[in-house]
């Protein structure tokens, strides 16, 4: 059985690297950031692997 962590990375594998848009959504599931990147892939990945500032990413 898998654990979150290789989970998550299955998840993150299956995001295209191309250009595109995306939204964030709280627990709740109401979106709270809508953006664009030229890689989804990358800018989803970055949610992940490094520390915030931002409150609404924590």
């Amino acid at each position: 059985m898998m654990d979150k962590t290789e989970k998550l990375k299955d998840k993150l594998d299956t995001i295209p690297n191309l250009p595109g848009i995306y939204k964030m959504l709280d627990k709740s599931g109401r979106i709270i950031y809508i953006g664009k990147s030229i890689s989804l892939r990358s800018r989803v990945r970055s949610y992940f692997t490094h520390r915030h500032e931002w409150s609404k990413i924590e």
